[in-house]
């Protein structure tokens, strides 16, 4: 299958048309799953971030002796 342009409209068959449908469907399909995996992973690590950090914001690194 050939790229196709627009000044090209009477060349082209409904047979092409509906494989370039499909394999635009498809990709979009895949850039949301994507976007959904790249958004849960972020929501994921910022709670996660937020989780340590309430941990240990109770030791304040000014109260911290190391022993020498």
């Amino acid at each position: 299958m050939t790229d196709i342009s627009i000044s090209d409209v009477s060349r082209i068959s409904h047979e092409d048309l509906e494989k370039k449908i499909k394999q635009l469907s498809y990709y979009i399909e895949r850039v949301g799953q994507r976007m959904s995996a790249l958004n849960n992973f972020s929501n994921n690590s910022t709670k996660h971030q937020r989780i340590v950090k309430n941990k240990f914001e109770k030791y304040n690194s000014s109260n911290i002796k190391v022993n020498r």
